[in-house]
């Protein structure tokens, strides 16, 4: 409960602060959880997300990345949408289900994020689809696809 409250007390100190470039929401798919995102220019930004999986393997996944946006790459009567690509990193810490002799606990490995998005203009809300090749270096070199979709407000 406490960090609930800690969370809704920076929502609402951001919003008070009219921290435009601020956006906080969702993503759902693989990874399935909280997403975040800081608008640094009109073409630059940072982005992450922390998901979890209550699965058998009990999961938490961590990723951040810095991404270029081509604005207004596609557009229809009054939709613009938004091309955006980069690159970043991703962890992901597991407990194996029981029985499961998979030492592979942990992964980490940098990852490139490609999508598009569609900013609504009143109130400043943002949905996306991605999707982002991983190329996990630890425990072993191997290679993954994580796909999403989200939505994000902007405070």
């Amino acid at each position: 409960m406490k960090h609930v409250l800690s969370l809704l007390l920076f929502i609402l100190l951001c919003s008070s602060a009219n921290a435009n470039p601020l956006g906080l929401g969702v993503i759902i798919g693989a990874p399935t959880g909280f997403s975040g995102k800081y608008l640094l220019s009109k073409v630059n930004s940072i982005d992450g997300a922390i998901a979890w999986s209550f699965g058998d393997d009990h999961a938490i996944h961590f990723h951040g990345d810095y991404l270029w946006q081509k604005n207004n790459v596609f557009s229809e009567s009054d939709a613009v949408i938004d091309l955006f690509y980069g690159i970043g990193a991703r962890f992901i810490s597991r407990d194996p289900p029981r029985g499961d002799d998979d030492d592979d606990t942990v992964r980490f490995g940098p990852r490139i994020p490609i999508g598009l998005r569609y900013m609504f203009r009143e109130p400043r809300i943002e949905v996306f689809i991605e999707a982002a090749l991983i190329f996990n270096l630890i425990p072993s070199t191997s290679v993954g696809l994580d796909v999403g979709l989200g939505g994000r407000y902007f405070f």
